[in-house]
């Protein structure tokens, strides 16, 4: 059926009478609308491409037997769909009654008509089976439809804490300024203001001198970077899941909290290791980039800028490239671009409501 969605040719095929089969939709969509709109359909399955493939044949087998199959990971987001009858749109409106605007109010602040304001406030009560406004907003918040201002203050948080990752890259200034030996942001790795003590050979790979006297300061911002790396995915993930994505994520984050926890002279491999686990982000941005039209050019942008920077760190093995302002690059490109992708989700949560 060209020119129809997947979700159009499902509603075609359930409104048929001449095809009794089973219906499932395996697709990259995660978002609540789109699994509303198959839940409407009435598919005998929505399935998740990133599944195993063991998994998918498990539940093919299941929907040809006459179960009804949602990948687990989207359980939640059914479970809120079930509990709130509310469209986006009466959400939005009953959340401007909670507000205390009045009807002409949000007629002018949302570019409605008052007659359309009034039809989707008046399906509102209908839906919540009451009679007045403020009842329906109270039963509205109590099965989690009026939580709008809460996911966007939510997404807020995220961006905040992708600001506070670069945390130890804006302190770097006073840290090296602080050093009585001469420091090359350019040349050396930031792990180097996290040595805790003044010598040469101060760890594997290190023949020059180094003394950081505010090395407490930068462990401190490093591992409060990574627990600001998990924080931003996390919340990234509330509202785009990718669970194999966010798994990766987690490791990410551990391991740079490790490597603030575990200078690098006090144990070179137990401080380099977890930091390896920053090769694992292009792979995430790959998996986000596949999976959500929002966003999607930005997140293949700064894929290529990661590799680029992966390209250039590993010449350094080679010639003596500015593999510290590499180093920096990298972790400077993971937080915008996860500040940025945190801001697209954002205005689509107002462009759906």
């Amino acid at each position: 059926m060209p020119g129809l969605t997947g979700i159009q040719v499902a509603e075609q095929l359930k409104k048929g009478e001449e095809y009794d089969g089973k219906v499932a939709l395996l697709t990259t969509f995660s978002r609540p609308g789109y699994i509303e709109k198959a839940m409407i359909a009435k598919v005998d399955g929505y399935l998740l491409k990133d599944e195993p493939i063991e998994t998918l044949i498990e539940s093919i087998v299941r929907i040809h037997e006459g179960e009804r199959v949602i990948s687990t990971d989207l359980q939640p987001l059914l479970f809120s769909l079930e509990t709130n009858p509310l469209n986006e749109r009466e959400v939005m409106l009953l959340h401007a009654v909670k507000e205390g605007l009045s009807t002409e109010q949000i007629a002018k602040a949302k570019h409605l008509s008052e007659g359309t304001v009034r039809n989707y406030l008046s399906s509102a009560l209908q839906k919540l089976h009451v009679t007045h406004r403020h009842e329906a907003v109270r039963i509205a918040k109590e099965k989690g439809g009026c939580d709008v201002k809460r996911r966007q203050q939510l997404l807020w948080v995220g961006v905040v804490a992708w600001v506070a990752s670069l945390l130890p890259i804006l302190y770097e200034p006073f840290a090296i300024a602080a050093s009585p030996v001469p420091y090359d942001f350019r040349m050396q790795p930031m792990s180097d203001l996290g040595v805790t003590v003044c010598e040469e050979n101060a760890y594997p790979m290190a023949s020059y001198m180094i003394c950081s006297p505010h090395y407490l300061i930068v462990n401190t911002l490093f591992v409060i970077s990574g627990m600001a790396y998990f924080v931003g995915g996390f919340i990234i993930h509330q509202f785009s899941r990718v669970p194999a994505a966010f798994r990766l994520w987690v490791v990410f984050s551990v391991g740079a909290v490790l490597s603030g926890l575990i200078p690098a002279d006090i144990h070179f491999t137990a401080h380099t290791l977890p930091a390896l686990a920053m090769f694992l982000v292009p792979i995430i941005l790959a998996m986000y980039a596949r999976r959500e039209r929002a966003g999607k050019t930005l997140n293949w942008v700064f894929f290529s800028l990661l590799i680029l920077c992966f390209i250039g760190m590993a010449l350094t093995v080679f010639f003596p490239l500015i593999g510290g302002l590499l180093q920096r690059s990298f972790y400077v490109f993971v937080s915008i671009w996860g500040a940025l992708f945190t801001l697209q989700l954002v205005r689509n949560e107002k462009q759906q409501l």
